[in-house]
């Protein structure tokens, strides 16, 4: 008798662990890639490209083909986010313009997946910038 409370207690274990782990499993696989989408304010191509370092955290950088906050110039933006609440937050997104001396620019950004249309969404916080809709175009 023992033993069966033993092995239903390990089955148990295993299976609320496994259950409670997949919704990050998930979302650590979603978020990682290269996206893709328009900038609603401006017009400008956006990619991003998403990848998750050894200690969890991820890794964004991105472009555009123009960055009004560059006076229409050429830029790049980088930023490190953590997994929380089912999205990524991004305290150190940062934009740096590469044909002048404007920036650099920071601002916390969120992304949020949308599962039924297996898109991203970019969302400036604190700030008037449009969400920007991001869809993936490859998976590593």
């Amino acid at each position: 008798m023992k033993r069966l409370i033993v092995i239903l207690g390990v089955a148990f274990f295993v299976i609320f662990t496994t259950a409670a782990h997949a919704e990050t499993f998930f979302h650590n696989f979603y978020f990682i890639g290269l996206w893709q989408g328009i900038d609603p304010d401006d017009g400008s191509e956006v990619q991003r490209s998403i990848t998750l370092n050894e200690d969890g955290v991820f890794q964004i950088v991105g472009y555009e083909t123009f960055y009004s906050g560059c006076e229409g110039g050429r830029g790049v933006v980088t930023a490190t986010g953590v997994f929380e609440n089912g999205v990524i937050l991004c305290e150190d997104f940062t934009l740096t313009c590469l044909e002048d001396e404007l920036g650099p620019f920071s601002v916390p950004v969120k992304y949020v997946p949308d599962r039924l249309n297996g898109t991203l969404q970019e969302t400036y916080l604190n700030s008037s910038f449009q969400p920007e809709v991001l869809h993936k175009i490859s998976n590593r």
